[in-house]
């Protein structure tokens, strides 16, 4: 009997201590909708916001003994919606954003209320054009920009992203320039994205983006964002066949375009030799010994051999001495073997078809010099000590803008240069013998190169090896792009 009275005593005391945890609510629901805008107060058109770290919307709810400041964010075309508010009497203002705070107000929201926040943006983007280049794989916004604020502009962008809402911190892909200068409103602006990464088929939201300096917690400032539905089917496959089985891991290049040329740790040139009936190369031939200074390790990690005009050959020694070899048709040497041109020290990291060097600089690549008919000039004219000017002819053209940093790797096919990334992406510089010049921007070739221990042209077609040490020849013809 004492165990049920304990039992029945506990129970009720359990239910007493359940029933005070019970707390009725009786608050009322939401009631109310408050919604707007924030407008540029000269045009009267939204201000283009970023959903992720943008600009924002303060109130407070007067009247209650504990007040606290509340947020809603924009949406990213300059509106905003709260279909769950409470009624009652706000302060409210816009700020923390990509344009001039406003001055709180006090508002009653009740059932659906609106309210439009005028301002003015510290920048504002006018007359964008969005080109999207199919062949080249690229996007390319060009802009100018009415400077509100007195400050400088300080940089400027061009994202893209498959959210809609794209931005400076919401993108998949974005170009950025410094700008740091205040800006005249015909200034116009330029920006190019590559688009070759992105998914063919699917579509792609662009949109321009300015920054403005020495204003605490400014925002960027944004166009409308456009969408693009991505082709990459112009330059996502080359055609390709196989033309060789297992070509041995010696970094090769052509001659003539009807051989290739390999040196192997032994200082053995082998020829492998173009055969016409079956589109294949045959097996090699040793056609030259005792050019161990242009193997091994040195032989494998530069190109620092290759063919010039009129069946020559320059080639960089280990000692950083530059030599030029006079061949014959089959690629064996013309007595006498070399012709000394100098030594050029650690100024040049490659040497191309005795028409160009890279500089090393700070990196890998760095800038980009030329020197136009090296075979001719050196018969003609010597260099000075340092190897920075040709006595009595100033040929040399440089391109101190051109960063080479991204490549792995870079030839020449015909006239024009290619780089691949250690990505993979190939990429285009096209040449123009006449002015001397190289194209300000690359073209995209395709995104598919990563796989590949080596790459050169073949007259105009490539050839890559693979992993396996077959070589492949792409179909490619340099003045279709």
């Amino acid at each position: 009997m004492k165990s049920q009275l304990y039992i029945s005593i506990i129970s009720i005391l359990l239910s007493l201590c359940m029933s005070a945890c019970v707390v009725m609510d009786n608050y009322d629901a939401p009631d109310a909708q408050f919604y707007g805008s924030v407008i540029d107060i000269d045009t009267d058109q939204p201000i283009q916001q970023d959903k992720v770290n943008g600009s924002m919307i303060h109130y407070v709810e007067l009247g209650l003994t504990y007040q606290m400041i509340q947020q809603m964010p924009f949406e990213t075309d300059g509106t905003f919606r709260d279909n769950l508010f409470f009624s009652g009497k706000y302060e409210v203002e816009a700020t923390r954003g990509n344009f001039y705070p406003t001055e709180p107000k006090i508002i009653e929201i009740h059932g659906k209320t609106e309210h439009v926040f005028r301002t003015r943006p510290y920048i504002r983007i006018n007359d964008v054009e969005l080109t999207y280049d199919e062949v080249r794989g690229r996007m390319t916004a060009e802009f100018t920009l009415d400077q509100v604020s007195t400050n400088k502009v300080e940089s400027i962008h061009l994202m893209a992203d498959r959210n809609a809402g794209t931005s400076f911190y919401l993108q998949s892909a974005m170009k950025t320039a410094v700008v740091d200068e205040v800006v005249a409103p015909t200034q116009k602006f330029s920006l190019t994205l590559p688009t070759t990464n992105f998914v063919s088929g699917k579509d792609y939201y662009f949109r321009v983006a300015a920054m403005i300096s020495g204003i605490p917690e400014a925002k960027h400032n944004y166009s409308a964002p456009v969408k693009f539905t991505m082709d990459n089917s112009r330059y996502v496959e080359v055609p390709r066949r196989e033309v060789y089985a297992n070509m041995i891991d010696y970094k090769f290049f052509s001659f003539n375009d009807k051989c290739l040329l390999a040196i192997n740790p032994a200082g053995d040139v082998l020829r492998y030799g173009w055969n016409a009936a079956t589109q294949k190369f045959d097996d090699p031939t040793t056609v030259q010994t005792g050019w161990k200074q242009y193997g091994g390790s040195i032989w494998n990690s530069v190109s620092d051999i290759s063919t010039g005009a009129n069946n020559t050959l320059q080639a960089l020694l280990e000692t950083a001495d530059l030599v030029t070899y006079q061949l014959n048709e089959d690629a064996t040497v013309v007595p006498p073997y070399n012709d000394y041109i100098g030594n050029i020290g650690n100024l040049y990291y490659d040497v191309w078809g005795g028409v160009m060097f890279i500089p090393i600089g700070n990196g890998k690549h760095d800038k980009l010099t030329m020197i136009n008919q090296v075979n001719w000039v050196f018969n003609q004219y010597p260099m000075n000590a340092n190897w920075t000017e040709i006595v009595g002819a100033q040929i040399v053209t440089e391109f101190p803008n051109w960063d080479l940093s991204p490549y792995k790797m870079m030839f020449m096919c015909d006239l024009d240069f290619m780089g691949v990334t250690e990505s993979g992406v190939m990429y285009l510089h096209k040449f123009n013998p006449s002015s001397f010049t190289v194209a300000d921007e690359p073209i995209i070739i395709n995104g598919n190169w990563s796989g590949f221990t080596h790459i050169t042209a073949f007259g105009t077609n490539l050839l890559a090896r693979d992993a396996t040490g077959k070589l492949w020849m792409y179909d490619f013809d340099p003045s279709a792009y």
